[in-house]
């Protein structure tokens, strides 16, 4: 196939090279001079500006980081709902908010583009593995057309219904896998400051009714898990922690529009805005998990606790 991609970075660049590795002809945007160096050196084509990228293409991919970004690159006179050939299918992979892929829709209705919505989950080592899961939102003959370039770029694909449906169970999953740790910090501090060791928590829980994937995961302290980010300092991450607050906030938005009662939801997105405030967000986002008081596992680390009032 021949696709056009837009926003090569930490995640995108790495689903070029699985697309590139799938046979498949990648044309590549990207205003990031570093991020259009790295594109080029696996091997994909470069272009400066959208018309030129559409053209030709089977398929077109955004993974975009914030939902204004999407917008920017979709609307207006030069946008992609605009110019994009009609034969040509769109394929939205960025996590946006539910009013923004709504709005991308009824863009898409009005100028005949073709759109799906297809975020990921899978973090950055599904995109290195090729085995993310993609949540599709969409007609079953446009699912149909975009498997090709999907499964080259991951492992499990689901339709989750019609268009606007995979951005919504999208915020779901990320709503669970956020609280999940921090439900799970709070109670390995409290381990902590009642005595326990790190190793032996986790043996149980990871083994009992307390295990999860998060967990076996994302163990927040170091030492127990082999590649969980806390076992390397939070540095290296896989997911900042500005992307994983941003997405919380989006599911705080579309819980708000249909009145669904988050309480457990609200406290875990107010502390992830928190920690975006005071502690450094350049690490791991399950860094945040320092914020219930392991601050002696991470002596060295900035922001390793509540901040004083």
């Amino acid at each position: 196939m021949k696709i056009g991609f837009i926003g090569a970075g930490r995640m995108g660049h790495r689903m070029i090279s699985n697309l590139l590795k799938g046979g498949h002809a990648v044309v590549v945007l990207d205003g990031d001079r570093d991020a259009r160096e790295r594109a080029s050196s696996l091997g994909a084509s470069l272009v400066m500006n959208v018309a030129d990228l559409v053209s030709g293409q089977d398929i077109v991919v955004t993974m975009l980081p914030t939902p204004d970004v999407s917008l920017s690159v979709y609307e207006g006179p030069g946008g992609l709902l605009a110019i994009t050939p009609a034969k040509t299918l769109l394929l939205e992979c960025s996590t946006v908010d539910v009013k923004t892929i709504e709005r991308l829709g009824e863009g898409a209705r009005a100028t005949g583009a073709q759109l799906i919505d297809a975020p990921l989950t899978g973090g950055i080592e599904g995109a290195e593995m090729a085995t993310l899961t993609f949540m599709v939102g969409g007609s079953t003959e446009d699912l149909e057309r975009a498997k090709p370039a999907l499964q080259s770029m991951g492992s499990r694909i689901v339709h989750a219904g019609r268009f606007g449906s995979g951005t919504k169970l999208k915020l779901v999953n990320n709503m669970i896998c956020a609280t999940n740790l921090m439900v799970a910090s709070e109670a390995l501090t409290l381990g902590l400051k009642l005595g326990l060791d790190a190793q032996p928590m986790y043996d149980v829980i990871a083994n009992g009714t307390g295990a999860s994937w998060v967990l076996n995961t994302y163990y927040p302290l170091p030492g127990v898990v082999e590649g969980a980010p806390s076992s390397r300092g939070f540095r290296r991450p896989t997911f900042p922690a500005t992307g994983m607050a941003k997405d919380m906030r989006c599911a705080l938005e579309a819980a708000r529009s249909v009145e669904a009662i988050t309480p457990l939801h609200n406290v875990a997105e107010g502390l992830l805005k928190l920690y975006c405030e005071h502690f450094d967000t350049m690490l791991d986002w399950t860094a945040v998990s320092t914020m219930f008081g392991s601050r002696r596992y991470f002596p060295d680390l900035p922001g390793a606790g509540m901040p004083s009032t």
